[in-house]
């Protein structure tokens, strides 16, 4: 058996200002994070792309490759 395709990266620009509506858990291993949970309500909730367990790869283009928790939370 194939081994399974890696999902197809999401991108997703909010235009809204304020709290985006997103949690991570904090990276393990090295990895990077991985949204957690979506506030209700939020601009993140009204994204259909964005659910937990999606593995957050950059900011505004930045790689969060070795990115301290505590900058990706600001």
């Amino acid at each position: 058996m194939a081994p399974a395709a890696a999902p197809a990266p999401v991108r997703w620009t909010c235009t809204e200002e304020g709290r985006l509506g997103l949690s991570f858990a904090a990276n393990v291993d090295g990895q990077a994070p991985c949204i957690k949970a979506l506030a209700p309500g939020s601009p993140a909730a009204s994204a259909a792309q964005l659910r937990p367990g999606l593995v957050l790869l950059s900011i505004q283009g930045q790689s969060t490759a070795g990115m301290a928790f505590e900058a990706i939370k600001a």
